[in-house]
């Protein structure tokens, strides 16, 4: 049994195979829809992860090590790594990239939403402990 990529709705026989980020490289993946606008918003999609995929495993590359370092640095590294993290959220929210095996798993659209939802979320809480800690 088959689902589309993108709306996960079940049973679809078409299919595209696109040359798209996976994770460790860009390699040829089968995809597939049931309608023209999933396809459409697959290539969409993919074209994306394409162009962003490098860009935004630097960004988290950049951001681990900030909050690793800013361990043994005196002072106040906990706002270091609040502000990391408030980095972080707010990477997720533009680059709302899942694993490949989440975006099969539940779809391309739900996938989408809930990592930003989790980007909104760790954004939110680190302005809000921010503030508690260092502003109020």
């Amino acid at each position: 049994m088959t689902k589309c990529a993108y709306c996960n709705k079940s049973d679809v026989e078409s299919r595209v195979s696109i040359n798209t980020w996976d994770g460790l490289g860009r390699r040829d993946q089968d995809f597939y829809y049931c309608s023209d606008v999933c396809l459409r918003e697959i290539e969409d999609f993919s074209e994306y992860v394409n162009q962003n995929a490098k860009r935004f495993l630097v960004f988290v590359g950049v951001i681990v090590l900030s909050m690793v370092f800013s361990n043994g640095l005196p002072g106040n590294a906990s706002l270091i790594v609040s502000i990391a993290g408030l980095i972080l959220g707010i990477l997720l929210i533009k680059y709302p990239f899942a694993t490949p095996l989440t975006n099969q798993w539940l779809g391309i659209k739900k996938a989408v939403l809930i990592v930003r939802g989790l980007g909104f979320g760790i954004a939110l809480s680190e302005v809000a402990y921010i503030s508690y800690q260092f502003i109020l």
